[in-house]
């Protein structure tokens, strides 16, 4: 409202399985979600601290109980893997993250379209707390934490959200989506 440019942070200190995260041992929605929560709070874009953080392919990064975190590329050693160079291997969340960032641009591109249908497609997988309408087959609540980005200092901004987690009901949205794009 103010005209600040808001992120949404992933750290680990949301390091539970309703939260919106890209940890090994939390369901691939939880990262799929992510920027579909970003795009409902009318924010400007998702960071995430490291991508490389994993020492090998073998050996997951972990911090506390967090398995994953700074982990969306792994370092293919030649030792591990029997080739004459490292290589980058990306990780399942980072190929279920780029599915969320697609959806996010498939949603900006219809509020350009439609501002309100945007809304009301994307209201069908996140919604505000105080707005919930109760429709979600299987709904997860979280609190999100966001920090600007406006060199103003870090406060928190709370976006208290509540998110389907079933991959069906993100496959019709997002084929809902699709069709809106083609008309």
């Amino acid at each position: 409202k103010k005209g600040r440019r808001v992120i949404n942070c992933v750290t680990v200190n949301c390091n539970t399985p309703t939260s919106p995260n890209l940890f090994i041992h939390h369901k691939a929605m939880n990262t799929r979600i992510w920027p579909w929560v970003t795009f409902a709070l009318d924010q400007q874009g998702i960071e995430f601290w490291r991508t490389n953080a994993a020492p090998s392919v073998t050996v997951a990064k972990h911090y506390g109980a967090a398995w994953g975190d700074g982990s969306l590329f792994y370092r293919g050693l030649p030792a591990e893997l029997g080739v004459p160079e490292e290589i980058p291997l990306p990780s399942i969340r980072l190929k279920v993250l780029r599915d969320g960032i697609e959806d996010f641009e498939l949603l900006s591109m219809l509020r350009r379209k439609d501002p309100t249908l945007a809304k009301r497609l994307c209201h069908r997988m996140v919604q505000e707390t105080s707005e919930y309408d109760k429709s979600f087959a299987e709904p997860v609540q979280h609190v999100s934490w966001n920090w600007n980005t406006d060199g103003k200092g870090d406060r928190k901004v709370p976006g208290y959200v509540v998110w389907e987690s079933s991959p069906r009901r993100l496959a019709e949205t997002r084929a809902a989506i699709a069709e809106a794009l083609s008309e």
